[in-house]
């Protein structure tokens, strides 16, 4: 297998050094430590720009950065839901059986779980949700996953579920996924 060397447009690795600056220089970049030219006083991180388009450079300036726009706010706050959900035993939602049969049982549970937690999340800060549901019948195994979850959804959930705030965040989680997924089944 061949090696392929980079393109003429691709600088050498002491033109790199040069242009990030060498006040960080030790003494095996051939020079002695701490000692920089003086073409090198201001580092600069931009290595090289894009063919076609000038970006402006970041500004240090604290009062350009007061000027600049603030984020929108118009995108909620999420929480990450991080937890190992159990698969159902068959029999518990028709559509859960036929997406098993169709995509196998871990694939399945993962797409009916984006959906089921969507659902919980939006009936949550709808108000539909007014109790914690009890556990769907499992079966050995299961998927670790990482879901978003608004952090409103989150707050009504986590009261329902765990009123006295004592559960580990990892039970937590694992308990509104697979309240989302029984609440799911129950309107499929």
């Amino acid at each position: 297998m061949a090696i392929k060397l980079p393109g003429q447009g691709v600088p050498k690795w002491h033109e790199l050094r040069d242009r990030i600056g060498s006040e960080r220089r030790t003494s095996y970049d051939g020079g002695p430590a701490g000692s920089a030219p003086a073409h090198a006083a201001k580092p600069s991180l931009k290595l090289a720009p894009e063919p076609g388009t000038a970006a402006p450079a970041p500004t240090t300036d604290p009062k350009d950065r007061e000027a600049a726009p603030a984020p929108s706010s118009t995108v909620a706050s999420t929480v990450v839901l991080k937890a190992l959900v159990r698969f159902p035993e068959p029999g518990q939602s028709a559509r859960y059986d036929e997406a098993v049969a169709h995509y196998g049982e871990k694939r399945a549970l993962q797409m009916t779980l984006r959906s089921a937690l969507a659902a919980y999340d939006s009936a949550l800060r709808a108000g539909a949700v007014s109790e914690a549901l009890l556990a769907y019948p499992t079966r050995p195994g299961g998927i670790r996953v990482s879901r978003a979850m608004t952090s409103a959804g989150f707050a009504k959930a986590a009261a329902l579920i765990d009123p006295l705030d004592m559960m580990p965040p990892a039970t937590l989680a694992g308990d509104i996924c697979r309240n989302a997924i029984v609440w799911f089944f129950a309107r499929t």
